[in-house]
C-alpha cells in the first residue's frame, strides 16, 4: 500500500529591512537557522505589545502611562499566512535526556536575585581558617555510654562553621589584610 507523506508547509522569513527568505519546510528552516536563533529572533509580529510602565513626570507633577512593547527583528510565516514561532518547531527537536548544569541553571532564573554561577569556585581552595572541633571530640570521648551517659553534642556542626560572608577565601591574594576586612575597632585591653 502506498502512504502520501503529509504536506509540508513552506515557511518564509521576513526581516524588518525588508529581506525575505523561503524554506522549503519546518525541517529545513530549523536546520539553517537553529533552535536557540529562532527563539531569540523570530517572534509574531515586528512589535508586539507587552505591558504600561509609569513615569513621574516633574512638570505636571502626574504619572504618566507609557506603553512597553518588544521589538524583534525576524517574522515567519507559513503558505497560508499562518504565524510561525518557535513553539511551532518544537515537535521536530530531538530532546536530550540531560542537560548541562550551567544550562539548567540559566533556563531557571527569572533575572531577579543573585546572578548563578558567580559565586561557584573550581578547582581546589580553601578559607584561611579552619574551625576545628577537638573539645568536643574529648569531652565526648570522656563518656561511659555503658553507664547510660548521653555524649555530649558538638557546637560545631556545618550550621555553626563559618560561611563565605565571615571567612575570606585564600585565593584573594591581593585582600590579604586583616586590618581590611576588621569589622570593629581593635582595642587596647584595659589596666
Amino acid at each position: 500500500m502506498h502512504q502520501i507523506p503529509a504536506y509540508e508547509t513552506a515557511v518564509t522569513l521576513f526581516s524588518r529591512d525588508g529581506n525575505v527568505w523561503a524554506y522549503p519546510s519546518l525541517k529545513d528552516a530549523l536546520k539553517a537557522l537553529g533552535e536557540r536563533w529562532i527563539a531569540a529572533n523570530v517572534g509574531t509580529h515586528f512589535r508586539v505589545f507587552r505591558y504600561v510602565a509609569r513615569r513621574f513626570d516633574p512638570v505636571r507633577e502626574v504619572w504618566v502611562p507609557e506603553p512597553v512593547y518588544d521589538e524583534h527583528s525576524f517574522i515567519m510565516r507559513d503558505d497560508a499566512g499562518g504565524v510561525v514561532t518557535a513553539a511551532t518547531f518544537s515537535p521536530l527537536i530531538e530532546r536530550r535526556r540531560w542537560r548541562s548544569h550551567w544550562s539548567r541553571m540559566w533556563e531557571t532564573w527569572n533575572g531577579e536575585g543573585p546572578v548563578p554561577g558567580v559565586r561557584c569556585h573550581r578547582g581546589g581552595g580553601h578559607y584561611y581558617r579552619r574551625p576545628q572541633s577537638m573539645m568536643e571530640r574529648r569531652q565526648a570521648a570522656l563518656v561511659l555510654t555503658e553507664e547510660g551517659e548521653v555524649p555530649p553534642r558538638g557546637a560545631r556542626n556545618l550550621h555553626h562553621l563559618p560561611n563565605a560572608w565571615d571567612d575570606y577565601y585564600i585565593t584573594s591574594r591581593g585582600d590579604r589584610c586583616w586590618k581590611r576586612h576588621r569589622l570593629t575597632q581593635w582595642k587596647a585591653p584595659r589596666d
